[in-house]
């Protein structure tokens, strides 16, 4: 039972920080002429993290297991988009000194990483937890 709020505020620390990370804290670069590729994906990154959030209350509801390998799922699959956006989707400037390439990518990449790691451990825990039987 523990386990389960662990992870949701573990998805919710993420979904916090790439979706308003790159807003607040880690801003991405700012033209006031005209929006970068960075800015619009910050801009999507907002959707990433309100998702992230919503598994995270979703996990603190679950009852059972199955219910929770769901929802990990979910949020893995949720966390490699936001990894994709930045990456591949999107991208950002093409300069390596500007502030989206040297400070908010890197800080979603770390972010995603560790929680794509933690949230394959939890899986693969609850598979071996209570495997159904044939």
């Amino acid at each position: 039972m523990k386990n389960k709020y662990v992870s949701a505020v573990l998805i919710a620390i993420y979904g916090l920080m790439v979706g308003f990370g790159p807003q607040t804290l880690f801003k991405v670069c700012v033209n006031s002429t005209t929006p970068m590729k960075c800015t619009y994906t910050a801009a999507a990154e907002i959707g990433v993290g309100l998702v992230a959030l919503l598994i995270a209350l979703l996990m603190i509801c679950t009852r059972t297991y199955r219910e929770g390998m769901l929802l990990s799922i979910a949020a893995l699959g949720n966390t490699a988009f936001g990894l994709a956006l930045p990456a591949f989707l999107i991208g950002g400037c093409k300069s390596s000194k500007m502030p989206c390439l040297m400070v908010t990518f890197p800080m979603i990449y770390a972010v995603s990483g560790i929680l794509a790691a933690f949230l394959i451990v939890r899986i693969l825990m609850l598979k071996g937890a209570r495997e159904p039987k044939a």
